[in-house]
Formats: structure tokens, C-alpha cells, sequence
């Protein structure tokens, strides 16, 4: 990504993003609170940021910032810039930071004004070490990037992006001309997403994270991951191989160079590399690190097909030429599978040779048609996506036999109209429940839907009238339900269904083993399940010494399991793992007998 080079352009965005927006919107919305340590005391001179959310076409880059102050004397601040509206699949985060301490944030969902927001920042854990070659030689003036912080608990991965030249060194590390480093806002219990670039050298991204006896490095060059022992944060050693590449040359249908074509690899890299070839047709895409990529042409008028190859580190795949061929088209409509009226706004797909898992696609106009331009040869067209209120089946795939600049016309689908569910969640006063996260099966999605201000939901999509299972949470209230509802088709007039949720109830137990001995600092997670069978994870906490938990997220007359795990003496190879069926809630003790296992294999 090449962070340095944006840097100076990066602060300059971020001082007019900071200044510019309307006072009178941010004085209407705002976030205040209190920085304090361990202790509870106050910590002045906190740096403190309301970071905005990271959009899916924009996830390589910085986090836009939306707000920034400094806590007081008494460890107060004022963060304005919080956005009138907030998008279901959308996370901002308020984050603190100063020297000495680890790194502490927040998840903010909501969309009016917070107050008494507490930020705890703990003593940091100092992060220091070497950046090498492969023969061990120290790596002068490498640059090391923290991207990101989250959570050390995988089943949690509460990750909140810190990648922002404004946060200073809180993302960026210059090694000293020995390849040295020092990272100090490690919080405990939190991991760190890395970065290690250096000139001629394949950048490495990884992540280093708290494990039992210690922390442990973990790096995916070319997303092939490898895990060290448990290390010394204070010494690490982070190596850095030769840098490979992928030369070639581009040349139009008539056998002469291509000047400007754009040639992409992603795909199964670890993060995506373009260029423009030069007047010559040649290209070079790198520096790119050991793993398999997939090498693409990005032009209007001309397609190639894709080059796709295993790369080691440090080798330089030369000759990989193109020729360019004029396209194929597929041509068709979309309309209404009832009233047979087009529908503008759908997006059709088309899979060729030219972009592996990544197809080709058109949206539909004002008179439901597409066009499609595609690579010669075998192609499969699909819906993708369909205007609110619609969807398409997935199985409607469509295989083609496509001739250059020949169109194969009227590949048309049909949309369903969608079934939706509509809703209002209310507390047991009556009262409607702002801000309550719903998440559903089957679609599971990873982040919830949220409730309006007046309690009320809308959940589209759905493709027949069957029962649909809800699980609505709202966790500052400690609020809770289970629901099964049926959808309706959209635009039928029905009245929307009540929901109530309840105060949580508690599940208390012990991890112990087969022989009734306790299991002293084990993992133990709280999951609910549905009707169908599936399940879901509800919150996680970590025994203590004795083997003792306690969960205060319960849902009343809902089902539920407790896992829990543990390390062995050998906690590379083996484990303690057990679970627990709570049939009825509360129960007087719960109690999780766990065994050995082997480890799974990576």
C-alpha cells in the first residue's frame, strides 16, 4: 500500500476532514466520556478519535477520521462528528491512546448523542525487536505498520482499524539503522495486526497476539500461515525474504505492444498489486510475496485470459505475456417474474477465463436490459444482486459459448419478489427498544440489524414464506429474546409483528475434568440455540483460578451451551475441551467437563 508515500497527503485530508464539517451537526451529536487507568484516576493528555467506518471498496485504506480531542485534567473529553446514521453492516469506534499504555476502544452503534463513556487504558505491554533478511543481517530503516488491534479472544475478533498517518506513531515505525523497533500501546489481552516492508524485500503482514505462556508471532505471507513457539515480545526477531515478481509483456490482437493496459494480481495474494504496462507492453508487478496469484488484464475494449501460478520466495516469473483479444458480449433483460415490468438496478454476472472468481458484471437500465462484456470461450452468466424487494436464485446460472465480437442475445432472468419480515421490539413495559441488534438464520449475518428509534425492523430477502429465527439482543440493556416469525411478500399489507424482550438471566458453573478437579483459567464461551438446530455464540469470559464462571447474557427459556478449553502442558499439540447442554435457565451450576484432545493439524 505504500503508506509512506501518502502520508504528508493523508494529514492534510485528515486536518480538513477534522475542520470542515458543520459545527452545529457535531454539537447535536456528540460523544463525552472519561479516560481513567486501572486504578479508576483520571489520565489527562489522552489522545482521543471517533473513527468513521471503512467501506467494503475502500477497506485497503485509512479509516477516515471524524473527530479528535485531547482528554482534560480530570480525564474528560468531547468527541463531536458522530454521523446522523450509521449502516447495519457499518463500525465505528472511539479509541484512546498515550504513551506508556495499551491502546483502549469502542464499538459505537449508535447515532445520537453518548454520554459517560469510560475508556480504561492499562499498562502496555512494550512490543520491540529486529527486522532481518533471511540470513539473520539487520534491515535498516524498515518500515513496520500496525493496521489494526482486536481482541485476543478468536471467538470475539472485536478488531477495530488503526492504520492512519494522523495517529503517529500509533501506526507507524521506522526501524533504526540497526532493524530495530518499539511499539508501546500493546493493551493486554489484545493482538496486533502488523506490516513489515522494506526495500527489495517481499512485505509480510501477521499478527502478534497473547497465548498461553507467553505471545506468539503469526504471519501469512501469500495467506500461507506459519506460527512461531510462543516469543518474547520485547525481542522480536521479524525476517523478511527476498522479494519476488512477475515480469511480462502485453501485446494487441495485431502482435504490438499495448501501452497503458492495466495488469492486476489479487486474488489469492495477499493484498492486491496493479501497473500500467509502458510503451513497450512490458510489465513488472511486484515486490509480491511467496504464495499463488492470479495475474489479470484491466482494459475496456480488449480481454485476456488470466495467468495464474505458484510464486516462491524471491523468484522472478519472467515472459508471462499477454495477448489481448477483442471480446464477446451477452445481452438480455430482467423483469418482474409476476407483472413482467423490467426492473432497473439488478446486477448481472458473468464468469470467464479473463477473471478468476471475480466475474465480469452489468446493471440493468431504466428498461431492465444489461450488456456484458466477456472473454471468448465458455462463460457462465448468473444473477448477482436484485433491487430491494427481489431476489433470484442462485441455481439460475446460465452456461454460454461465446465467439470474439459475436453478442449472444436475450440471457434473461426473472425476479421473484422478495419476501420480507417487519417487526417492532418492545420491553416488557411496552416500550419500544431503540438500538436492539437482531441477526437471523439462515443467513447468519456477521454483524446485526438494528432497530429504529421507534423499535421497529425490516428484514428483506427472504424467498418463501418460512419460519425465519430471530435472535435480538440489546447488550447495554441487558435485554433479550428468541423469536420465529413468518415473512410476507413485500409489499403486502400485514400488521407487523411484537416482540418482547426480557431482562437476561444468569448462568453460573465450574470447568472441571472428568474427575469432578477443577480447571483453573480456561476459556468458556455461552452459546444459545434455535429451533432447527443451529446455534449461535452469545458471549465468552475466562474461568478463574478455581474453575468458576458466571455468564449474565442468558435468554430466559431459550437453550443454551457452554465450551469451554483449556491448555495442556504441551499446549502446541494438545488441549482440554468439553462442553455443557443448559436445557433450563437460571440452573443452580452449571458444570463443563472437559478431556484431551489433540490439536488440530494447520
Amino acid at each position: 500500500m505504500q503508506c509512506s508515500r501518502v502520508v504528508a497527503l493523508m494529514l492534510l485530508w485528515v486536518y480538513a476532514s477534522c475542520t470542515s464539517a458543520d459545527p452545529q451537526a457535531q454539537a447535536a451529536r456528540t460523544i463525552t466520556g472519561m479516560v481513567v487507568d486501572e486504578a479508576g484516576k483520571p489520565i489527562p493528555g489522552v489522545t482521543v478519535c471517533l473513527l468513521g467506518a471503512q467501506k467494503i471498496e475502500t477497506r485497503m485504506l485509512p479509516p477516515p477520521i471524524l473527530g479528535r480531542c485531547e482528554s482534560g485534567e480530570d480525564g474528560q473529553f468531547a468527541l463531536g462528528g458522530l454521523p446522523a446514521t450509521i449502516g447495519p453492516y457499518e463500525r465505528h469506534h472511539v479509541i484512546a491512546f498515550t504513551s506508556g499504555r495499551g491502546v483502549a476502544w469502542q464499538e459505537i452503534r449508535a447515532t445520537t448523542s453518548i454520554q459517560g463513556l469510560t475508556l480504561v487504558l492499562l499498562p502496555a505491554q512494550p512490543v520491540a525487536g529486529h527486522v532481518t533478511d533471511e540470513f539473520g543481517t539487520p534491515i535498516p530503516r524498515a518500515t513496520v505498520t500496525v493496521q489494526s488491534v482486536y481482541d485476543a479472544d478468536p471467538e470475539v475478533f472485536d478488531l477495530c482499524p488503526l492504520q492512519n498517518p494522523a495517529l503517529g506513531d500509533v501506526a507507524f515505525l521506522t526501524c533504526g539503522e540497526d532493524g530495530s523497533f518499539r511499539y508501546q500501546y500493546l493493551a493486554p489481552h489484545t493482538a496486533l495486526v502488523l506490516r513489515i516492508e522494506a526495500p527489495g524485500c517481499a512485505p509480510v503482514p501477521g499478527a502478534l497476539g497473547p497465548v498461553e505462556g507467553g505471545y506468539r508471532w503469526q504471519q501469512w505471507p501469500g495467506w500461507r500461515i506459519t506460527e512461531t513457539a510462543p516469543v518474547d515480545p520485547e525481542s522480536l526477531v521479524l525476517k523478511l525474504s527476498p522479494e519476488a515478481a512477475i515480469t511480462g509483456r502485453v501485446l494487441l490482437p495485431n502482435g504490438q505492444p499495448a501501452a497503458g493496459i492495466m495488469v492486476s494480481v489479487n486474488s489469492f495474494g495477499p493484498e492486491r498489486v496493479e501497473v500500467r504496462t509502458r510503451e513497450d507492453g512490458q510489465y513488472r508487478l511486484g515486490p509480491l510475496a511467496e504464495g499463488r496469484y492470479s495475474v489479470i488484464i484491466e482494459n475496456d475494449h480488449y480481454v485476456a485470459k488470466a495467468y495464474e501460478s505458484e510464486v516462491s520466495a524471491g523468484q522472478i516469473l519472467n515472459n508471462i505475456d499477454f495477448q489481448l483479444t477483442q471480446p464477446g458480449f451477452v445481452t438480455g433483460h430482467v423483469r418482474d417474474k409476476v407483472t413482467g415490468q423490467p426492473l432497473s438496478g439488478a446486477t448481472i454476472a458473468a464468469n470467464s477465463g479473463a477473471r478468476p472468481g471475480q466475474p465480469h458484471h452489468a446493471e440493468t437500465d431504466e428498461r431492465g436490459a444489461y450488456r456484458i462484456r466477456v472473454m471468448p470461450g465458455p462463460v457462465t452468466v448468473f444473477p448477482r444482486y436484485m433491487p430491494p424487494g427481489y431476489h433470484a436464485h442462485s441455481a439460475d446460472r446460465r452456461a454460454l459459448q461465446v465467439a470474439v465480437r459475436h453478442t449472444i442475445a436475450d440471457v434473461d432472468f426473472a425476479a421473484e419478489p422478495a419476501w420480507v419480515l417487519e417487526g417492532m421490539v418492545v420491553d416488557e413495559a411496552g416500550q419500544p427498544v431503540e438500538g436492539a441488534g437482531i441477526i437471523w438464520s439462515p443467513f447468519w449475518e456477521m454483524r446485526p440489524r438494528r432497530t429504529a428509534a421507534d423499535g421497529s425492523f425490516k428484514l428483506g430477502g427472504h424467498k418463501a414464506a418460512e419460519p425465519v429465527f430471530l435472535l435480538i439482543r440489546h447488550e447495554d440493556r441487558g435485554l433479550a429474546a428468541l423469536a420465529t416469525l413468518i415473512p410476507h411478500a413485500s409489499g403486502e399489507a400485514v400488521q407487523p409483528a411484537r416482540v418482547v424482550v426480557r431482562p437476561c438471566v444468569k448462568i453460573a458453573g465450574q470447568v472441571v475434568t472428568t474427575n469432578y478437579t477443577s480447571v483453573p483459567k480456561g476459556k468458556v464461551s455461552l452459546g444459545v440455540s434455535f429451533p432447527e438446530g443451529k446455534g449461535i455464540r452469545l458471549d465468552g469470559t475466562v474461568a478463574d483460578e478455581d474453575g468458576f464462571f458466571a455468564f449474565e447474557s442468558a435468554i430466559p427459556g431459550a437453550r443454551h451451551t457452554v465450551h469451554a478449553s483449556a491448555p495442556t502442558a504441551e499446549p502446541a499439540l494438545r488441549r482440554l475441551v468439553g462442553r455443557a447442554e443448559v436445557l433450563t435457565v437460571p440452573e443452580d451450576m452449571v458444570f463443563v467437563q472437559v478431556q484431551e484432545e489433540r490439536m488440530p493439524e494447520r
